[in-house]
């Protein structure tokens, strides 16, 4: 195998599609609203502390538990033989190993599917709200970045780049409130 067998893999890192949904309702004195986000047809090519073995402070990622293997274990005298269903080159700390060339076993499927935002109300009837001298009382309980469906472990896929290795994932948010109008 050389520089002539290589060839395109996979999609590119901004997906061909996005999409969202956004639904709500409201009946008697209840309101709901919901928004749904997400991607397809885009991959993720994962690389140095996220792919990489040892790089990430010397520890050995999970998925790295399913490599290439041909050795004798030192202490117990078995013998390791993974070469027949190893999913993930052998281990090292060179950087002209296939483990370090970019491949099929570095690229994931980036799809992925949010739950945005989600928001439940509850508006008090006019006349119980009217004696105390209110326009309008509202009690709500909100929440943002709740969810994510995705092929990926470990890291947030929508934000994954071109200019940064990985990012931080995005923060839940859980509101509680009160809207009081005179």
């Amino acid at each position: 195998i050389n520089e002539y067998d290589y060839t395109a893999i996979g999609y590119t890192r901004v997906p061909e599609y996005n999409f969202s949904f956004q639904a709500g309702l409201n009946a008697y004195g209840f309101d709901f609203s919901m928004l749904w986000q997400g991607a397809t047809k885009v991959s993720l090519t994962m690389s140095n502390t996220l792919m990489r073995e040892f790089l990430n402070n010397g520890r050995v990622q999970e998925h790295h538990f399913d490599r290439w293997a041909y050795y004798t274990n030192p202490i117990t005298g078995e013998l390791i033989d993974t070469r027949s269903t190893a999913s993930y080159p052998r281990l090292t700390t060179t950087g002209n190993s296939p483990s370090w060339q970019l491949n099929s076993a570095s690229l994931y499927n980036g799809e992925y599917l949010k739950l945005r935002s989600v928001e439940l109300g509850y508006t008090f009837p006019k006349k119980w709200t009217k004696k105390m001298f209110i326009d309008a009382l509202r009690l709500f309980a909100s929440g943002n970045n709740l969810l994510v469906f995705s092929h990926v472990k470990n890291i947030d896929p929508e934000g994954f780049g071109t200019v940064r290795e990985y990012n931080y994932p995005q923060t839940a948010a859980y509101n509680f409130g009160l809207n009081i109008t005179f």
